[in-house]
């Protein structure tokens, strides 16, 4: 076969893609470690403690269990329109919180980019 018919039968990324899946990937690798981190070093509940002792605690943990839920309610969408799997996601988000959220935009920006490069 040539050249030609080859490269267009590669799965690669298009440019746009690379972007896309660049800034999820340099924030959730870094985030993953520090959140394994801190909750090796101070207890999986040790945010109970801070948001029961603190109001702005309370605050910060309300405001990301909002963004969550209003992120699992768009992915939900999305990944059916791209053909994603969203359950791994949703039973991971409240585990995990926004590290799930991260790993579904790597997912998706994959998935996006092999499929503009078939």
């Amino acid at each position: 076969m040539t050249r030609e018919v080859m490269v267009p039968m590669t799965p690669r990324l298009q440019d746009e893609s690379m972007k896309k899946l660049v800034l999820p990937i340099v924030v959730l690798v870094p985030f993953t470690v520090w959140s394994t981190w801190v909750a090796v070093n101070h207890g999986y509940f040790g945010f109970v403690d801070v948001a029961r002792r603190e109001p702005w605690g309370l605050q910060i943990f309300l405001d990301l269990c909002i963004a969550l839920f209003l992120f699992s309610s768009w992915m939900k969408k999305d990944a059916k329109t791209h053909g994603i799997p969203a359950w791994p996601y949703l039973l991971s988000i409240p585990f995990l919180g926004s590290i799930g959220a991260l790993a579904y935009l790597v997912h998706r920006a994959i998935k996006i980019g092999n499929a503009k490069s078939v």
